[in-house]
Parts: C-alpha cells; structure tokens; sequence
C-alpha cells in the first residue's frame, strides 16, 4: 500500500519539468528602486516551494522591506501580517541548513524565531532576507569572536594590562566597536599564551575567500536557512538598506515589494544543484501506527529531508500521505528481511515494541518475541544494508533508586519489560554498523484518532465528572510529549549521531505532582485529587520509584530541547479542541 499527498505529486511534477527542459525559476522581486533578480536553490525544497508558492500567487505583492541595515541585510515578506493571521498561527518550515549554503553577499535567506523559542531553527513561513554584510580579514574569521571577547575582558583586569584595559574603556565610551575589534583581535596571540587557550575557529578556504573578497555576515551560517541567491540587483538592495529609518529599523518611507516569477534556461552554475526526492536518503519506521510512530511520521513528511517508509502490524491507520506504507509483522523474520529488502532504507527508526508492563509480567513470551527476537531480525538486515539503526529504550531498564540518571548510568531493571529493553540494547550494542539509542520516559499525547489515553486526559476527563482520583507521589519520571521524543530520534537521524542518548522531557514530577498541574492548568477542583503511594496499588510489575533522565547531552550534541510538562499540557488542550471540533 503505497500514500503520496498531492504536495509530494507536483514537487515530484516540478522536479521533472525542470530536468527534462533544462529550466530553473528566476524570481523578480520590484521595488521602487529598481528591480532585484534571484534564483532559488534545489536542495533546500521546502523553501523553494513555499517561497515561489507565494510569490506565483501574489502573497507577497504589497508587502514591504520592513527592516533594513547598512552593511548587514535588508529584510521583507511578512505575508501573515498583511493577511491579518494572529501571530500564533503563523506556519514555519523545517530547516534546510546546509553547509555550502552560507551568508555570503547576496544570499537569500528566511528569518525565523530564536533559539530559545525554536531550537530546532524552523523558519518563518514568509519572511526572508537578503544578505549585505561587509568584508572581512582573515585574521577576523578564524577568531572565535565570542570566546576572545570572554577572554579578553578577563585578561585586561590583570595589574599588568593598566594600559589595555584604559584603551577599551576609552575606546568604548566612543562607541568606536570596529577598533575594539580590531584592538581584541590584535591582542588575540598574547591573550592565548597567557590565558593557556584557544580562540581560533576552524572555516573552510571556499567562506574565507567568500568573506575577504565578496562579504557577508558569517556570524549568521549555520544558524539560518540559506535558499537562494541574488544575480542581479545586489546594488538595489543596498540602495534600499540605506532608507532613512524609524522605529525597529523600518523605512519611513515604505519599501513595497511586487514579485513575479518566469523560467529560463538553466545555467550550468546552477544545473548540478538538482535534489529530486529519489536522491533523498530512506529511513524506515517500526509501529507506524502507534502514538510514537504517528508523530515521526507527520515531523518526517513535513520536514522532507527523507524518503518515509511506515510499517506496522496491521492496516495503515495514519492520516494524510506523503510516505509508503508496508504492513509487517516484526517477529516473522521472512517478512522483515523481504520489506527491508525491497526499501533499502538508509535509517531505521524502531519504536514497535510490547510496552505494557504488566501484560509483559504476565506473559512473558510474547513480550521476548516483540522486544528480543524482532529486534535481532531488524538488526541482522539492518547490518547488511549498513543502515543507521536507532533503538528506542526506556528507563525502566533501571532499578529508579538513584534518578534522575545520565546516559552512563548502570542498567538494572527490576520487571520483565525492562528486561527485554535492555537485551534489545545489548544487541544494538554489538551492531558493527552505525547504531544509536534513545532511552525515554512516560511518553504521552494525542494520537490521530484520539484512541489512547494519558495522564492529562485521564485527569482532566475524571476532573471534570467529579470523581475523585488517587495519584502516587513517590514515583518519579521526567515526564515526555511523543512529539518531542519524535524530534528527538530525528535529530539523531539527520546528525548521524551514534551511541546513547537520553530524549525526555525537562521535568522531574511524581504523578501526582504532573495531576495537580494539569488541574491548575484546565482550573479544575483540585481537592478531588487525593495522594498516595506505590504501595497502595497491586500490579503484576513491580515499577522504579525514582529514574529519570538527565538531558545535557542531548541538549549539548544534538540541539534536543523539549517542551516543559505544562507548556505540553497547553499543546494538548489545542489538540483536544481541534481533535474535537
């Protein structure tokens, strides 16, 4: 069974005009001062797309370059606003940051939310910029700007550095910035030397040449989806840069843009820039179907950096398109080495597994089978096709009395279910191609249809008929929304990161603690929640009391950063209505 949404349909349309009449878009972008001509690279797609979509269609028409700066870019295309969206429905794009697109003069790039709102650097779904920077010395680029200035004020507090230190002041007071620059970068070896650091940085000959000769803005590259180029009417987009401007940096005299866009014959600059779907990479999901498996489906398809292939045990149940779906049953080792066979996929995403613990306890065949033996059949094709193989894991392989736990923690689980995790990991362990685990905690959300309850539901739905609820308070979890154990697994991915990794949520909460939120959150009678213990309930499976997971890891080496338990619960209310309406 085979799903593509009609979106994949005309990129795939798109691609093969182009190819086959050897043509490109050329954008026209016609302000008052003249006109400006760009071209839109193939590799970053989902940029392209979006931005020609809105220019065919006349989005962009009467909107302005609301923000410009001298030496530094000039910045328009904020359709939402003119279309009077409210801010908080704005749509973003995943990022395409691509190491040989970088900010040189003359880039076209998107503007997008920082760092500490959007960590995985989405872009705005309209608003771009084009890049004017200035030229840079060599001596400028390979200088870590940011450590030598940590550095540097550090060093000129020592008695010896009297002098230094009244230079920057003075300097300083006439906000002179270029010369202390100059002046930090000209003490650079001897702060070195004294301070026993480094604070040089590593950049490739094709940027310094780029940087010393044309210009940029460096300090913007790797931070920013570069999509396009400017090749004609550079010399415009300075004249606009140097409007008279008010308030936020915007023209008082507004800059309004009108665009078009018309094929041409594609240069041979640009000819081997082409990036169809069936070079991308493949990456194969088990338990499609689940909670997990649904989120990683839809991140997947709308970032587009992947060829998607679903599989589960039974019948496609997710929604939309854009991926190919196999039915198959993961401890018939026949049929997982046919479907791998037959989709080679480059990455293997396993999230299938038997999670519930206590029908693990209680038979605990079945339980081995879905854990143990299905992942040695995924491994041992996985192995032949070299695949990246990520594992998805638990913190119920420990015993929960030392939590909350790093990556280096020693496993000792205490039920059945963490059992056969943790000899699923061994056996990842021992892959001799590239392999990676993602160990995770009390996983919840809103699956497609609404099938699968969680906490919050089950607080909110008891909440509001007045029942009153027990909730342990000597357990605790660091409690994790499905949609960001997806990006997690797919930062790995895109990274091709290896080796153990913890994807869970911020939060240390005992379930009683994650009750009494959510009840704040959704102002319900919070008296109806009475507190108990682990030892009030009689399970089959005995559970840890206090794992956990430590994060910096994963928030250091791969850009993880996942939402707090209550801004979850504010992500879930939404889904509720919209789910409901």
């Amino acid at each position: 069974m085979i799903k593509y949404c009609a979106f994949w349909g005309i990129l795939a349309l798109g691609l093969l005009m182009s190819c086959a009449g050897q043509k490109e878009q050329i954008v026209r972008i016609d302000p008052r001062h003249g006109e400006i001509v760009a071209i839109l690279f193939d590799d970053t797609p989902a940029h392209k797309n979006n931005f020609l979509d809105l220019a065919e269609s006349g989005r962009f028409d009467s909107t302005e370059f609301h923000r410009v700066l001298p030496d530094f870019m000039i910045q328009g295309g904020d359709v939402f606003t003119k279309e009077e969206m409210p801010a908080e429905e704005w749509p973003t794009l995943p990022a395409e940051i691509l190491p040989h697109h970088f900010h040189k003069k003359g880039m076209i790039a998107a503007a997008r939310q920082g760092n500490n709102i959007n960590p995985q650097k989405r872009s705005s779904g309209s608003q771009f910029y084009i890049v004017l920077g200035k030229v840079y010395t060599q001596d400028e680029l390979i200088t870590d700007m940011a450590k030598l200035q940590a550095a540097f004020m550090q060093y000129v507090q020592l008695q010896s550095q009297d002098n230094l230190r009244q230079e920057y002041t003075r300097l300083y007071e006439l906000q002179e910035f270029d010369s202390l620059t100059n002046l930090m970068i000209s003490k650079r070896k001897e702060i070195e030397q004294s301070l026993n650091m480094k604070l040089t940085k590593d950049m490739s000959p094709e940027r310094i040449e780029a940087y010393t000769t044309v210009g940029g803005t460096p300090h913007l590259d790797d931070e920013y989806t570069v999509f396009g180029e400017v090749i004609s009417g550079i010399d415009v987009a300075e004249k606009i840069a140097q409007e008279q401007r008010g308030a936020r940096d915007k023209p008082l005299n507004p800059v309004y843009l009108k665009m078009s866009v018309e094929l041409k014959k594609k240069s041979p600059k640009n000819s081997a820039i082409n990036f169809p779907m069936a070079t991308k990479k493949k990456i194969l999901i088990t338990g499609a179907n689940g909670l997990l498996g649904q989120k990683l489906v839809n991140q997947l398809v709308e970032e587009q950096q992947f060829q998607v292939i679903a599989t589960g045990r039974g019948p496609c149940r997710l929604p939309g398109g854009g991926f190919e779906y196999f039915q198959l049953d993961l401890e018939i080792q026949e049929e997982v080495a046919k479907v791998l066979s037959e989709t080679q996929p480059d990455v293997i995403i396993h999230g299938a597994a038997m999670t519930q613990v206590d029908q693990c306890e209680l038979n605990q065949e079945a339980c081995y089978r879905a854990n143990v033996l299905a992942t040695k059949y995924l491994i041992d094709e996985a192995e032949k096709l070299k695949a990246h193989f990520i594992f998805v894991s638990t913190d119920f392989i420990f015993s929960g009395e030392e939590g909350p736990l790093s990556e280096e923690a020693a496993p000792a689980p205490i039920n059945y279910y963490g059992e056969t995790k943790l000899e699923g990991e061994r056996l990842v362990q021992a892959m001799k191609s590239k392999w990676a685990i993602a160990r995770t905690v009390l996983v919840f959300g809103l699956g497609h249809d609404m099938s699968r309850s969680n906490i919050i539901l089950w607080v909110k739905e008891s909440l509001e008929a007045g029942k009153e609820i027990q909730v342990v308070d000597d357990q605790f979890r660091t409690p994790t929304l499905a949609e960001d154990l997806a990006a997690g697994c797919i930062l790995i991915a895109n990274q091709g990161a290896d080796g153990i990794f913890n994807i869970s949520g911020p939060d240390f909460l005992t379930p009683y603690q994650m009750a009494v939120e959510t009840a704040e959150y959704f102002k319900l009678d919070q008296s109806l929640i009475k507190r108990t213990d682990s030892t009030q309930f009689t399970q089959p499976a005995k559970r840890p009391l206090k794992p956990g997971f430590k994060i910096e890891k994963a928030q250091k080496e791969l850009g993880f950063e996942p939402k707090s338990f209550r801004t979850a619960i504010g992500i879930l209310a939404k889904q509720i209505i919209l789910a409901r309406s």
